[in-house]
């Protein structure tokens, strides 16, 4: 109080335990000739909540950033095992021990995308491709292997009212199969799961770190052992179990995801527990009024006509094996390491009479031009071009939207010699406007 005045932030622990922090700002008076400090105390709880989810939502950027790039890096190295595999495979017959052990390989690689797929829904490049609907059938339908064959029963109160929404289906669905699990897990012995939504009006009076507008609220909730008070701040951060350390189940990032992914559905995600009283997770999604639209559907088929193939990809592996399974399929392939050298091949090509049926473009060079930008530089060129976005990002807006950048399919890595087949397919049977 030197200057008269003084501020300062403290925590106040009431009779029950419970700590409230507050804001103490005093100032030096004189009443009645007498020296007084006057002081006013302000709680300051939500503004300490606000702060909190703010700084989360930053730290997980920042994770979600290296993810993202370990993601790249590894779905590169796995597009050469995978690639290489299913190669192999071609040269064998189904009953030879090789053929089966590659096809152990193979399945191996397949569940190591999975892990890669759940880090980059975790990274920024996690992009939901959303079509507009309702989320009480998607509640109902939801299920995870746990629950089967156990005494856990539901009860739901979903009201036929409820707004639509716009979402990723898929992700939303992997968000409540989450949360199910850990459900389940909470009760070894049975017990309920209620599973309600409403609808809600939020305002800036609510003090939730979303826009205002028009949500549905879904709440799960159960009756388990619950979480401890100091537990509740870190259950999304990355890695972080309330189950003992080294049980697998309990190692994973599944609710770091699920944060991730409401988040990028511009929503919000809660938990309220108590130590016995059972966890309820509240789940905010933005509603809409748009029509619904239809997912496309696509299938996988072998190709056998002869056609010409230009690949760019940076990574020298990757180019060989896709140059390598194409030719055992037998199209013509001509590389390139970035969208320079691609352009330029591909007016060559065009100019002596043996233009390239389709191009594979990988997004993301370092250091050079990347596909996003070849393919407009290529329509520039030839109105006609049909170009394959090619990604380790399989969830990157680009791969999820790629019409609406001039691609006319999209392939993720890592692939299979029958994926990139009926890709290729699917698009030489397209008439490109």
């Amino acid at each position: 109080f030197d200057k008269g005045y003084s501020s300062v932030e403290s925590t106040l622990v009431t009779k029950r335990g419970e700590k409230i922090p507050f804001y103490f700002t005093g100032i030096r008076v004189m009443i009645d000739d007498v020296p007084c400090i006057l002081s006013i105390a302000i709680d300051i709880s939500e503004r300490k909540k606000i702060e909190y989810e703010l700084e989360k939502l930053r730290r997980l950027e920042s994770i979600g950033i290296l993810a993202s790039g370990v993601a790249h890096d590894f779905n590169n190295l796995l597009t050469g095992i995978l690639g290489n595999i299913s190669l192999v495979k071609q040269y064998l017959d189904s009953e030879d021990m090789i053929f089966k052990r590659l096809s152990t390989a193979e399945r191996s690689c397949l569940e190591a995308r999975e892990i890669t797929s759940r880090l980059i829904t975790f990274s920024k490049g996690g992009e939901p491709v959303k079509k507009v609907t309702r989320v009480q059938q998607l509640l109902k339908e939801a299920h995870c292997p746990l629950i089967k064959d156990t005494n856990i029963t539901f009860e739901y109160n979903l009201p036929d009212n409820l707004y639509p929404v716009e979402i990723d289906e898929g992700q939303i669905r992997n968000v409540i199969i989450n949360i199910l699990t850990n459900a389940a897990e909470a009760m070894p012995e049975g017990g309920k799961i209620d599973i309600s939504a409403t609808n809600l009006e939020i305002t800036e009076k609510d003090n939730l770190p979303i826009k205002e507008g028009s949500y549905v609220k879904v709440s799960i909730r159960d009756r388990g052992r619950g979480i401890q008070v100091e537990e509740i701040s870190r259950i999304f951060d990355p890695y972080f179990s309330t189950k003992e350390r080294g049980v697998k189940k309990g190692m994973g990032l599944g609710l770091t995801i699920c944060h991730s992914i409401i988040r990028k559905h511009e929503g919000f995600i809660t938990v309220e527990s108590m130590p016995g009283a059972g966890t309820t997770f509240h789940l905010y999604l933005p509603a809409s009024l748009k029509k619904k639209t239809e997912t496309e559907v696509t299938g996988e088929k072998e190709i056998t006509r002869k056609k010409r193939i230009l690949i760019m990809d940076d990574d020298e592996i990757v180019r060989d094996i896709t140059g390598d399974m194409l030719m055992h399929c037998g199209y013509y392939i001509e590389s390139s390491k970035d969208g320079n050298e691609a352009i330029a091949l591909y007016i060559k090509a065009k100019e002596r009479g043996e233009p390239f049926d389709a191009v594979i473009l990988d997004l993301v060079v370092p250091n050079g031009m990347g596909g996003d930008i070849a393919i407009k530089r290529l329509h520039d060129i030839d109105h006609g071009v049909k170009g394959i976005a090619l990604s380790g990002y399989s969830k990157d807006l680009i791969m999820t939207h790629y019409m609406d950048y001039g691609f006319t399919a999209a392939l993720s890595k890592p692939y299979n010699i029958q994926l990139l087949n009926g890709t290729l397919e699917r698009v030489l049977g397209k008439k490109q406007d």
